[in-house]
């Protein structure tokens, strides 16, 4: 479905409000994106992080004069969902994360993140409209296919609806056809 012009100038508000709670995760194996899910607490993808210790992942906020902050501990971490939780000392307000979300195909969604954009160029919180394609189940949980632009370094950031509730975080792997929620 197309985006209606609105909606875009919505997905840029809603950029400019939630984005201060949006960070670029960096290691020396890689980077993402995640987001402040609550007081001292960034949700990511477990892929962002696997493979590092928590000393070496590195937390950047958007204030480009704040220095990046270091993972304290990994507080939870599911691989089937590719979901983790990381401690961080923040003071940037957490996003309001949905408790449940009903999956409608063809709904209009805001995406944002950290993407590379080549040549070790970081497009920081880039903002990006999408719409939930399909619902998949992959082994035991549920994921949504998203039409949109998704590249690496996406992976780990909100995926939020149109009142800006964070229903979902954008995966995306090499790899893998598809980018999914």
């Amino acid at each position: 479905l197309p985006i209606a012009r609105g909606q875009l100038h919505q997905a840029l508000a809603d950029a400019s409000k939630f984005g201060q709670s949006v960070v670029l995760i960096e290691h020396p194996l890689g980077k993402g994106s995640g987001f402040v899910v609550d007081e001292d607490l960034v949700a990511t993808n477990a892929h962002v992080i696997r493979g590092t210790f928590p000393e070496e992942v590195k937390v950047l906020f958007p204030e480009g004069n704040r220095p990046p902050e270091t993972v304290r501990r990994v507080v939870w971490e599911n691989e089937g969902r590719d979901l983790a939780l990381l401690e961080v000392s923040t003071d940037a307000s957490p996003l309001r994360v949905a408790a449940k979300h009903e999956f409608r195909q063809g709904e209009a969604v805001t995406l944002i993140g950290n993407p590379s954009v080549g040549s070790g160029i970081v497009a920081r919180n880039a903002v990006s409209e999408a719409q939930l394609a399909a619902q998949v189940r992959i082994g035991k949980h549920d994921f949504y296919q998203i039409a949109g632009a998704v590249n690496p370094g996406s992976s780990g950031g909100p995926v939020l609806d149109r009142s800006g509730f964070a229903v979902g975080v954008v995966e995306y792997r090499q790899g893998i056809d598809s980018s999914r929620v």
